[in-house]
């Protein structure tokens, strides 16, 4: 009986981690040759997975999708647990090996917020603190962390958003905002060109659940000579590693499109 249990849990936990891959969401077919199951125990499943809440249904087009139930439960993991402390290492760690300023950085009531900073003794000094919000249309953080948003949470977000201007080449339209977001989903990072504050370029990475949902994001700032410049192409790296670390660490397992080799 145990094991016929564990049998079912192991099951069930190959659906969802098939169905974390699919944004679009995947058919009852799809989802078996995936997982090596027979449809009959992939429906099973699934409508159990439905009535807990944790699985949608597209009824237009019989497609299953992860609900909005896991990203609240990423949530309480962060409320839960001293992410400060925990993460401090990587942020220190990445601050010393650029020389610039490390921030950590995630979503709460739809407004990004600084949960951490570190600054390099050589580095530029930043104006941000700790606990204060960020903009979200002007940071190369606040990109990534509205980049990858359910498509319910993100739109609202995009309605309400006041694209002030802040710096020389700061975004000031919802259009170019979107294609921002584009270009930082497809790269699998983020980027602020003298945005956000005057001669400052940033860099930022998504930091994501066992899931892949994105629940925080790490940056580094500075005054680099552009986004072309050996230095800032080097804290590219530095960042998309650091942040794939951290990702591991929470159980995920994904190599971003900005990583070849090892930097730090």
């Amino acid at each position: 009986m145990a094991e016929q249990q564990i049998q079912m849990l192991n099951r069930a936990f190959s659906i969802i981690e098939c169905l974390s891959e699919q944004n679009e969401g995947m058919g009852i077919t799809e989802v078996s040759k995936q997982v090596g199951l027979h449809k009959s125990t992939v429906f099973r499943i699934l409508n159990a997975l439905r009535e807990l809440g944790y699985v949608k249904k597209n009824e237009e087009n019989e497609k299953y999708g992860l609900s909005m139930k896991f990203l609240q439960l990423s949530s309480m993991m962060l409320n839960d647990m001293d992410i400060k402390v925990k993460l401090y290492p990587y942020l220190k760690r990445l601050a010393l090996f650029t020389h610039q300023t490390a921030h950590l950085c995630i979503m709460k009531n739809k407004n990004a917020v600084y949960l951490d900073k570190v600054e390099a003794y050589s580095g530029t000094r930043m104006f941000s603190s700790i606990g204060s919000s960020v903009p979200l249309h002007s940071t190369a953080i606040g990109k990534v962390l509205v980049a990858w948003l359910p498509r319910e949470i993100m739109e609202p977000i995009l309605v309400n958003m006041r694209f002030e201007p802040r710096c020389v080449n700061t975004i000031l339209t919802r259009g170019e905002y979107i294609k921002e977001l584009e270009i930082t989903r497809n790269r699998g990072y983020g980027t602020d060109d003298l945005e956000n504050e005057e001669g400052i370029r940033c860099a930022a990475a998504p930091i994501r659940d066992h899931l892949g949902n994105v629940i925080a994001a790490i940056s580094v700032s500075g005054s680099y000579e552009s986004t072309d410049c050996p230095e800032f192409c080097a804290a590219v790296k530095a960042v998309c590693q650091t942040a794939e670390q951290i990702t591991k660490e929470f159980g995920y397992t994904y190599i971003t499109n900005c990583l070849q080799n090892n930097v730090i």
